[in-house]
């Protein structure tokens, strides 16, 4: 698979550290939400969006890759 690099965001630049943010989290299941990095959607000129099709590829260096394709229903 071919993939374009939106975001790259260091852990080093987050505000809280990942653990701290887990630490809040209580429920299993909960999603943490941190923000996105700069470099996607609406920061391109002119703005890109995901399309029906599209492959996504989130990396956690050291932990895997979650890959995920969209789709409408």
């Amino acid at each position: 698979m071919q993939f374009d690099e939106m975001g790259n965001l260091s852990g080093k630049t987050l505000m809280l550290l990942p653990g701290t943010c887990c630490d809040w989290q209580t429920n299993f299941g909960t999603v943490i939400a941190t923000g996105t990095p700069g470099g996607v959607g609406m920061g391109f000129n002119p703005p890109k969006f995901l399309q029906p099709g599209d492959t996504i590829k989130c990396s956690i260096e050291n932990i895997g890759d979650l890959i995920n394709k969209v789709n409408i229903k």
